[in-house]
């Protein structure tokens, strides 16, 4: 029987639903799986055949730790995402990249430090914003603001135990998506599997908010849109999520998640057949 490890942290070892209904799916197709905390010292990750990275959102808090962390388990089994796959998106600024590409996104100014923060938010020309850093997951470290809010956002983004060098993103924030909602679409070995619409039911500073879900089927341009920024990329991601919101019209990115995405199978169980599917020539 091949063994299966996925990769948490403590916080999500036992509070996702998505994982959860991957590891049944997982053992109903005869695979022995086991969640196993990624940053935990005593595990033995050449005991398995494949190593999955799931909800493990806290490597954001040591960066350099995680890819130290996968770095070595790429020399034990095989891990999925693999190695190139991850490196190339724990950080935000990959999304000035795929700007540089032709992808729409978000318009994004970088400050390149906390020091220079107030700086580009006085040259924002719009009054509601979006401070992201660069070094984020699941909605964490991401925030809304007005402008006049200055001392505020200083305050927030000050008192985030990080390095005050690391590069901020500030954004408009898109108002649209209190209505219409920010759509993920998931990806499974390249191919498009399904959509959810996310739209957040609090109103907070903070945009790691709870969120309506439900299933949501994209137009033919919304599809290919996502096709065009999967096309960017040399590698080919067994799981991938990608984020957008359509703003009156206009498709832009949001993020790509190649790492430790949500995968929404709590919404659609049925889709997690093309993931077990992706991956099965990883087990052969």
């Amino acid at each position: 029987m091949k063994k299966i490890a996925l990769a948490v942290c403590h916080l999500y070892k036992d509070k996702s639903p998505c994982d959860d209904i991957l590891a049944n799916a997982l053992k109903n197709h005869g695979y022995s799986v086991t969640k196993e905390v990624w940053n935990d010292p005593n595990t033995k990750w050449e005991y398995y055949d494949l190593v999955i990275l799931r909800s493990a959102c806290d490597y954001i808090d040591n960066v350099d730790s995680f890819l130290n962390w996968v770095s070595d388990v790429s020399t034990k089994t095989t891990l999925i995402n693999n190695e190139e796959v991850i490196k190339n998106n724990c950080n935000k600024l990959y999304l000035k990249k795929l700007e540089n590409k032709g992808i729409s996104i978000i318009p994004t100014q970088i400050a390149d430090s906390l020091s220079d923060l107030i700086a580009v938010i006085n040259n924002c020309n719009y009054d509601d914003i979006v401070i992201k850093h660069t070094l984020g997951a699941k909605g964490l470290r991401t925030y809304h603001f007005k402008k006049d809010q200055i001392e505020q956002i200083y305050q927030t983004i000050s008192d985030l135990p990080i390095n005050k060098k690391t590069p901020i993103l500030v954004q408009p924030y898109i108002h649209n998506v209190k209505e219409n909602g920010e759509i993920s679409a998931m990806y499974f070995d390249g191919v498009y599997s399904f959509a959810v619409k996310r739209k957040p039911i609090t109103d907070d500073i903070t945009l790691s908010v709870k969120e309506e879900e439900e299933l949501y089927n994209p137009s033919y341009d919304e599809i290919e849109f996502c096709n065009q920024v999967m096309s960017v990329y040399e590698f080919a991601p067994v799981y991938a999520k990608i984020d957008y919101v359509n703003d009156n019209g206009k498709l832009l990115l949001v993020k790509t998640g190649f790492i430790e995405p949500n995968l929404y199978f709590h919404v659609s169980p049925s889709h997690v057949e093309d993931f077990i599917k992706a991956i099965k020539k990883y087990l052969t």
